[in-house]
Parts: structure tokens; sequence; C-alpha cells
């Protein structure tokens, strides 16, 4: 039973172990494995041969055991079950605000992991994008990245993210607002602007985000028909995909 697990839990046994929680001919059975030592098929074997949507009620309760170890552990495995464990977002939603680094870190991993699934997490990474802490912002940008078009709440901050101090912020930010596409059309401007940016990523992004947004950002093409002339090859041909982009969708 859950209680006799808990009370018997061993951390030092646990260290260094991947705990997968699974339910087998009606049974609870708890599972740590070395999963970083299978290979990779192995491990996918594993996956397909456990129902491990069974597993998210066991695991969402494993996130308040007071043993960090467990909580990780559990985190972990709600990350390796996916979209599956969409029914784990809330709890992991407030992960996000626990004290222990680690913990966060792996919580926002997981909520990456579950992908669009995770969407109503999308207010929470919204506020994690405001902090203080650059890793904190790394992480709520890369997993709105992962959630993707669901996303499409977080424009207007998103294109605050564009101006972000932190390369990997405004290049993960480009890349979700190429992702929403039209729906994007308010960050034309701000990705105008990052055609400037001194990171060649930054800027090969903020094209691509352009011709994805597609007509909506005809305003972009006199700088995209300057890029064409680019002593950066990847500049020069994301300019000419992203102007066939804009000019096949202002002809629909």
């Amino acid at each position: 039973t859950f209680d006799t697990y808990q009370s018997q839990s061993n951390p030092k046994w646990l260290m260094g172990l991947e705990g997968v929680v699974i339910f087998r001919d009606g049974f609870f059975m708890t599972v740590f494995l070395p999963l970083y030592a299978l290979p990779q098929q192995a491990e996918q074997q594993l996956k397909d041969q456990t129902n491990f949507r069974q597993s998210v009620p066991m695991l969402v309760r494993l996130l308040a055991d007071q043993n960090s170890v467990i909580r990780r552990r559990a985190i972990k495995s709600l990350g390796l079950i996916g979209p599956e464990a969409k029914d784990a977002v809330p709890e992991l939603t407030q992960i996000l605000r626990d004290v222990e680094k680690e913990i966060r870190d792996i919580a926002f991993q997981a909520l990456a992991a579950i992908g669009s699934e995770a969407k109503q997490a999308v207010p929470a990474l919204i506020q994690a994008l405001k902090d203080q802490d650059s890793d904190i912002r790394i992480n709520a940008i890369s997993t709105l990245r992962e959630i993707g078009p669901a996303a499409r709440q977080a424009v207007p901050f998103l294109i605050q993210a564009l101006e972000d101090q932190d390369e990997v912020v405004r290049i993960d930010a480009a890349e979700i607002l190429e992702e929403i596409g039209a729906e994007a059309k308010q960050a034309v401007p701000a990705l105008i602007q990052l055609l400037d940016d001194e990171s060649l990523v930054v800027r090969v992004n903020a094209i691509e985000a352009l011709g994805d947004i597609g007509a909506e950002a005809k305003q972009a093409v006199p700088m995209l028909t300057q890029a064409l002339e680019d002593k950066f090859s990847a500049i020069r041909d994301s300019a000419e995909v992203a102007l066939r982009q804009i000019s096949s969708e202002d002809k629909k």
C-alpha cells in the first residue's frame, strides 16, 4: 500500500535510481531502475510494456511526500510518462514555487515533457518569465516552447522576452512565436528589432518567426530584402524563405 511504501522508503537505497510507479494485474508496485544505464532500445521496451497512465494518480500523491528524493523521482517519472501525465499538471505547477532548486528544475522539465497537454500551466509560466533569476526565466521559456501553440495567451509576455538579456530566452521566445504563427502578429515590430541582434541564432529565429506569421508581417519586407545581402548564408537563406512565405500568404 501507499502507507507501507512511504514508511519503508529508504533515501540511501533510492539515491541514483529513477523511480517509476506502475500498476500490474491490479497490484501497485514501485520499481526503481537505473534507467540511465539501460540501452535506448531496452528503455523504450520498458515504456511500451507498462501502462504508465494508471500510475499517474499514485505519482501525484508522491509529490507531497516529505522525502525530497521520493518527490524528485515522482516528478521525473511523470516526465517520462509525458502527455499521458496531463492530470498531474496542477500539482506540477504548484511545485514551480518549491524552495528546492533541483525540484523546481525537474518540475519545469516534466511540464515540458507533457507538452501541449500542460497548457493550463501557462499562467504560472508567464509569472516565471518575470522572475529575477535567469535560470527560472530560461526554464519557463523552454517549457513554453514545448507547450507550443497552446501557449498563445503568453504572446504579450513573449514579446517582452524578446528583449531579455539572456540569449537563450530570446531564442526560445522567437521560436515559440514562430510556432504560434499568424496569431502572433502583434510581435512583428519586436521581431523586426531583433534583426539587429548580436546573436546570429536570434536573428535567424526572428526571420523564421516573421515568415511563419505570414502576410501579417509584410511590414518586415524591406528589412528582409536587405537581409538577402547579409554576409551570413543562414541569414540570407532564412530571409529568402520568409519573403516567399509572406508573399504567398499575402496573395491568398
